[in-house]
């Protein structure tokens, strides 16, 4: 038995039959190519690791990680880094549904599930950053909604950081990998929150604001500067001035 999938409107989605397929405007069209040799590695439900997924589909790393990333978008697979391959992961089929569901909006984006899993993942070794960090210091919109929380976590302990965080948020969250191209983290965010695990654990940059682990200002500010433009930055860096967060020196 292998995956069909199914796209109707534009979005991803599938079921379990005796074929692959793709329905596009209600014509349901053979799968034949990566897409099909991906699907048939992941039928089985189990973990299979990149390295596994591309040399059983007889393809690229490249096709094979952006046909992934694609499904794990739309909550159709779940991922965690492969300990046996230092910067790679592995990946697990869980949803064959026919459609692709949108995930509710938590009550509160920084939830103490959040905080729970992570704890009970890797102790008080996280912090969160970006978005996140500028919700929790008041330096974001607190009316606009926070659809994409970052966390920094050691690199070591990754691994359960997310098996952890799949377990207990997924319900809310879609949880992905720091090198998921930032079109496809845009195009996940279409379907609910995205949580982006960050293995990247600097202790230095790490306070407490509020009761959470979170990135301290100056930090902060030096990692999302590129993302801004310099009137976007100079405000963003006055406002956080203002507050006391962060001294300037004329």
């Amino acid at each position: 038995m292998i995956l069909v999938i199914i796209l109707t409107a534009g979005r991803y989605t599938g079921t379990m039959l005796g074929q692959v397929g793709w329905r596009m405007m209600s014509e349901l069209i053979a799968v034949s190519g990566v897409q099909g040799r991906i699907l048939g590695v992941l039928s089985d439900g189990n973990w299979h690791s990149l390295s596994e997924i591309v040399s059983r589909a007889g393809m690229s790393k490249s096709s094979a990680s952006r046909y992934l990333y694609f499904m794990l978008g739309r909550g159709k697979v779940q991922w965690k880094p492969d300990a046996s391959s230092s910067g790679s992961y592995s990946y697990k089929l869980i949803d064959s549904s026919l459609k692709v569901s949108i995930k509710p909006y938590p009550e509160d984006p920084l939830g103490k599930e959040v905080d729970g899993a992570l704890q009970e993942a890797v102790g008080n070794r996280y912090y969160y950053a970006g978005l996140s960090a500028r919700y929790i210091y008041q330096l974001y919109d607190r009316f606009g909604n926070l659809n994409l929380v970052e966390v920094k976590v050691p690199r070591k302990l990754a691994p359960q950081a997310a098996e952890r965080l799949n377990e207990r948020v997924s319900k809310w969250y879609t949880v992905v990998p720091e090198k998921m191209p930032w079109q496809q983290v845009r195009e996940a965010m279409q379907f609910g929150n995205v949580l982006r695990l960050i293995p990247h654990y600097v202790p230095r940059e790490k306070g407490k604001y509020s009761g959470r682990n979170v990135q301290k200002p100056q930090y902060l500010l030096n990692d999302i500067r590129h993302q801004l433009s310099n009137s976007e930055y100079e405000a963003l860096k006055s406002q956080a001035a203002d507050q006391g967060l962060i001294t300037i020196r004329h």
